[in-house]
């Protein structure tokens, strides 16, 4: 009887350490993919994926432009840049994903966050 206990634990043990290490692995294949794909989309290898998702009156999006202080939408751009127009100096793209929000769904943006910019070589 002691010894049918013992090997209900041990197998349980072992269980237990199975899904542990994989849950571990996947978490780090997680990480690493994250990474990876950011890499893969600043050396131009993939090209970054466009995004436009709207949630209540919350959008996210993302692009490649040449700009990345300017918001995707040009009412809600910031006070003294040359958003509408485009630039007399050639610049680098930048792969930037904005947060926009407004005052009612599908209304026009108020507030625009920016919440990555990945400059692209």
């Amino acid at each position: 009887m002691l010894s049918a206990d013992v090997s209900a634990r041990s197998a349980t043990m072992r269980r237990v350490r199975a899904i542990g290490c994989a849950v571990i692995i996947g978490c780090v294949i997680l990480v690493a993919s994250c990474g990876l794909s950011g890499m893969a989309v600043q050396q131009r290898l993939v090209a970054g994926p466009g995004v436009r998702l709207q949630l209540g009156p919350y959008q996210l999006v993302a692009s490649t432009m040449k700009r990345p202080v300017c918001p995707p939408h040009q009412d809600a751009k910031p006070a003294g840049l040359p958003c509408s127009a485009d630039s007399l100096v050639d610049t680098e793209d930048v792969y930037v994903v904005w947060l926009l929000r407004s005052a009612q769904p599908g209304g026009r943006p108020e507030i625009a966050e920016q919440l990555l910019a990945l400059p692209l070589r």
